[in-house]
């Protein structure tokens, strides 16, 4: 079974939870397959720090800068819009992979999940939030 995941929004903390989402996706079976869309920081290097996390199978990370496009629409919008484009761009980033996947997962990077994944429950072409 092929899993893309999709890594999207702000870095955070990403760090101290990256390996809990792997364990909770990981199973015997299973392919993991990631991607990132995230911001760039002004504290630190988003890109070396994502480098250093050696991800497994990480294949495509794509890290912008904020700018007054960005910054107007977080005004008119809120935080919500800097989100969903993220959303939106990991999105792309596993479609133009062109690799069939059987699930695609996408979580916040600063998402922590409580156990293993259970598979079995999961049914083909349905959405869960």
């Amino acid at each position: 079974m092929k899993i893309a995941i999709g890594f999207f929004g702000k870095y955070r903390f990403f760090d101290k939870v990256y390996k809990n989402v792997f364990e909770t996706f990981k199973s015997k079976n299973v392919q993991l397959d990631s991607f990132i869309s995230t911001w760039a920081e002004e504290k630190f290097d988003v890109e070396k720090k994502i480098d250093t996390l050696r991800l497994e199978n990480l294949i495509k990370t794509e890290i912008d800068e904020e700018n007054d496009l960005i910054n107007n629409k977080i005004k008119i919008f809120s935080n919500l819009y800097p989100m969903m484009l993220k959303k939106i761009k990991v999105l792309n980033l596993i479609k133009n992979n062109k690799k069939n996947y059987n699930f695609v997962i996408l979580c916040r990077m600063d998402t922590l999940f409580k156990g293993k994944m259970n598979y079995n429950i999961l049914k083909k072409k349905t959405l869960y939030s």
